[in-house]
């Protein structure tokens, strides 16, 4: 029997995050509003500190790719779920692009930034940094208008 990893409150407010925008996507909008509940839920009773080790979250990236969404992958295939396979193609890509994206500001810190903002395709979660919004989604092929800028904290 394969054992079940735990998740904490702070990998379960991510998850329900993501699937609370994935029902909004897909318009259905009184289950979006209950996974924002629980999402807000598992956020505010995270006892896990603000900080992060950059290192552990590279760890978990790649986890992502090498082996978490293969297995999406195969129960997509097992059940015939475009959805799942769509979900699992695209996750796939956009979290290659990030471990790439922690990879490099690990080793330039804040540089990597300099005279560039960053864009979040709202459509799949691909990161661009650059000086000016992406014309088109290079994963999911959603125009710049899915795109939205995130605003550095100083």
């Amino acid at each position: 029997m394969k054992e079940q990893k735990q998740y904490g409150y702070d990998e379960l407010a991510l998850v329900f995050s993501n699937l609370a925008k994935s029902a909004e996507k897909q318009i259905n909008a009184e289950v979006s509003k209950k996974l924002d509940t629980l999402s807000t839920f598992f956020k505010k009773n995270s006892s896990k500190e603000t900080g992060f080790d950059i290192d552990e979250l590279v760890s978990s990236v790649s986890q992502d790719v090498s082996s978490r969404y293969p297995e999406v992958e195969k129960e997509g295939k097992i059940s015939e779920d475009r959805g799942a396979l769509r979900c699992a193609t695209w996750g796939k890509k956009v979290s290659a692009i990030h471990k790439s994206i922690l990879t490099r500001y690990k080793n330039q810190k804040e540089q990597l930034f300099e005279g560039k903002e960053v864009w979040v395709c709202e459509a799949c979660g691909f990161i661009a940094i650059s000086p000016q919004v992406p014309a088109v989604c290079p994963i999911c092929k959603a125009p710049s208008s899915r795109f939205t800028k995130i605003r550095k904290e100083n």
